[in-house]
């Protein structure tokens, strides 16, 4: 299991842990309040119990004494006044006294309620004895013998006996209660500290956890975070550092360079051919080429030294520890031969050139940003010369990259604008001499910098995606100006490569005949031999769509590219068009002659047409005539001219009939 998957499931745990914790905390805090609650309730109905329970106490005391005072004052005046009534009165308390002793006992502890018995009943059986007597004599008119007896010593010790028990027993049984209710609040004063001492042990317990499970938390966020920053500052196919980590490294080293008075150099690599393996060969392929690059950049550096990624096949190297132009172009071409060594893949070896562009701290410039952008400007400018060189940044190459951004502004207008304008170039039959057509060339007449020759602004429209808008409104105002023309007369125009990789195409060209109302058979359009290194299944299809339109193909500049026989046999092409770079050294070089020979003879094999470009004199147009080339083009027929001079150049030239084909009507380009 990956760091990054056990961070995450940490992370997860953690979260978890965290909502049981607060889920624990919040319903045990409920519970603890809840139980403390009930049980303040508790001792507060205890409370108000053991008060009810005092009055009760306190009133049976009462009724005690109260009841003593009844029997006694009973007594005293039934001595006093001899009358029955109060003798039947004392009788009638006697009860009531024994009732309330009988209530306080069973409030008072056992012991109280025996010490109370022990210290009174004696009493209480003596005093009833003499009251009885005190009674009859005053029944029977002794009057002073009864009160002699109720004022006599021993009636009353008897009587402050029974008093004196009596206010012990109060005495006890208020303590009791007391005693009843403080064991009730010491109780609950200890089942409230045992409450907190477990709340306390328990959140202890959930802090620990909930602590050990951010602890590890932490641990992978910290994991998380950076591997977070690992790929914010990192290519992810190869680990090398991407763009932004490359301008801090490349800071850190301006600034010990300028600490140490010293250069570096940043290095800006580019791989050649290494589209073809991507489009030949599944960006797997590409991905395992790109892996070996960047090993084989990192092991020719020294550790303190960058190698970074910056996009697909674009890479930066960092030599901090340059002396001189002659060191860095050393190291540089060093870096050019390891990366040419052969590459061995499950299909095969792969050879992948490098070019690389160089620019000096701090001679060339003093920030990150200058500097990738200076050795990039170099390694443009080495792109579009040789191949597989190193160039070093000079100041007039900054002019230059401004002037081709202020042309590429002027294209993007002259576009919309339709500055862009057809020029023709007669197609010539070379055994009779007679027109068979011409080709479309753009020409760019710009308003300040007059005419602007094609390979400057061609590359610049393809490199921009404007290639395809550029073509679309040549190729209108071509067909424009040709549909009136002879009939018999074709009209052929370029396809960029990347436009033969767009599924539209076919329907872009079919709307523009339908618009230009052109008929199908007398268009051609001619693809390069490098734009079948991409979807040759998609180029199948556009050119298959075409050609049951009726619209030919012609494979242009053959010889040059990657083409092989076997594309030759599934586009089916109607023509072939040999480079001038043959024709130009037909005579000189025999190898030129074998190789345009062989070109003839494989399109009369094949039946197809072959047309030799870049014929300038009689001899090579006779010499092209005896191999059986059929046709020609060149400045020795006419150089490109614009549409209004083509009438007279028609009418200097006799019509070929071009092979018969079967044209798709106008009709059928209405695709809807």
């Amino acid at each position: 299991m990956s760091q990054s998957t056990i961070g995450e499931q940490w992370v997860k745990q953690a979260t978890r842990t965290a909502r049981a914790v607060v889920l624990t905390v919040y319903v045990s805090t409920a519970a603890l309040v809840g139980v403390l609650t009930v049980d303040r309730l508790d001792v507060q109905n205890r409370g108000q119990a053991s008060i009810a329970e005092m009055k009760a106490a306190l009133k049976a005391a009462a009724d005690i004494l109260l009841e003593d005072e009844r029997l006694t004052m009973s007594v005293h005046l039934a001595v006093a006044t001899g009358e029955k009534t109060w003798v039947t009165r004392y009788q009638e308390h006697v009860p009531l006294i024994d009732a309330a002793i009988k209530r306080a006992a069973e409030m008072a502890p056992a012991a109280a309620s025996a010490r109370f018995d022990e210290a009174t009943g004696a009493a209480s059986d003596r005093l009833a004895p003499m009251e009885r007597e005190a009674f009859s004599r005053a029944a029977n008119g002794d009057s002073q013998g009864a009160r002699s007896i109720l004022a006599g010593r021993a009636y009353a010790e008897q009587k402050a006996i029974l008093a004196k028990g009596l206010n012990a027993f109060i005495v006890e049984l208020q303590d009791a209660v007391d005693s009843r209710r403080g064991a009730q609040e010491r109780r609950s004063w200890a089942f409230f500290v045992a409450m907190l001492v477990v709340a306390a042990i328990g959140f202890y317990a959930i802090w620990r956890r909930l602590t050990a499970h951010l602890m590890r938390s932490e641990a992978a966020f910290s994991a998380k975070e950076t591997e977070v920053t690992q790929l914010a500052l990192h290519d992810t196919l190869t680990g090398l550092p991407n763009r932004r980590y490359l301008q801090v490294q490349i800071d850190r080293s301006i600034a010990r360079a300028s600490r140490e008075a010293q250069q570096f150099a940043v290095l800006m690599i580019d791989l050649e051919s290494f589209k073809p393996v991507n489009d030949r060969h599944g960006h797997a392929a590409g991905d395992l080429v790109v892996m070996e690059i960047s090993r084989r950049l990192t092991n020719q550096v020294r550790k303190d030294e960058v190698v970074s990624r910056l996009s697909g096949d674009e890479f930066v190297v960092v030599l901090n520890h340059t002396g001189s132009a002659e060191g860095t172009l050393r190291a540089a071409q060093r870096l050019i031969g390891a990366l040419s060594q052969p590459i061995e893949l499950t299909f095969g070896s792969m050879h992948v050139n490098a070019s690389v562009g160089v620019a000096f701290y701090p001679t060339d410039a003093t920030n990150a940003d200058d500097l990738l952008r200076k050795a990039a400007v170099a390694l443009y400018r080495d792109k579009s010369a040789a191949r597989g060189e190193v160039r070093f940044f000079q100041r007039g190459m900054d002019e230059e990259v401004q002037e081709r951004a202020a042309l590429e502004l002027d294209l993007r207008d002259a576009i919309a604008r339709g500055d862009i304008v057809p020029y023709f170039q007669p197609l010539i039959e070379l055994r009779s001499g007679s027109l068979t057509g011409f080709e479309v060339l753009s020409r760019w007449r710009h308003p300040s910098r007059g005419l602007i020759p094609p390979d400057l602004f061609i590359p610049i429209a393809e490199e921009t995606g404007l290639i395809d808008a550029m073509t679309i409104s040549v190729m209108r105002a071509a067909l424009t100006s040709a549909r009136d023309w002879d009939c018999r007369l074709t009209i052929a125009v370029n396809i960029a490569p990347q436009q033969l990789r767009d599924e539209a195409l076919t329907a872009r060209l079919l709307d523009v005949l339908r618009e230009t109302g052109f008929a199908p058979d007398r268009f051609e359009i001619e693809i390069t031999e490098n734009a079948l290194i991409g979807d040759l299944e998609l180029a199948r299809r556009i050119v298959a769509d075409l050609k049951s339109y009726g619209v030919r193909v012609s494979l242009d500049d053959f010889g040059t590219g990657y083409s092989s026989l076997n594309h030759l046999a599934e586009l089916q092409f109607d023509k072939i068009k040999i480079d001038r770079s043959f024709i130009h050294t037909l005579r000189d070089r025999p190898e030129s002659a074998t190789i345009v020979n062989a070109i003839i003879g494989l399109g009369k094999n094949l039946n197809l047409l072959t047309t030799a470009e870049g014929i300038e004199s009689l001899a090579d147009a006779d010499l092209l005539t005896e191999m059986g080339c059929n046709c020609g083009q060149g400045f020795l027929y006419s150089r490109p001219i614009p549409a209004d001079l083509v009438a007279a150049l028609i009418d200097r030239y006799a019509l070929c009939v071009p092979r018969t084909v079967q044209p798709a009507p106008v009709d059928a380009l209405n695709m809807g």
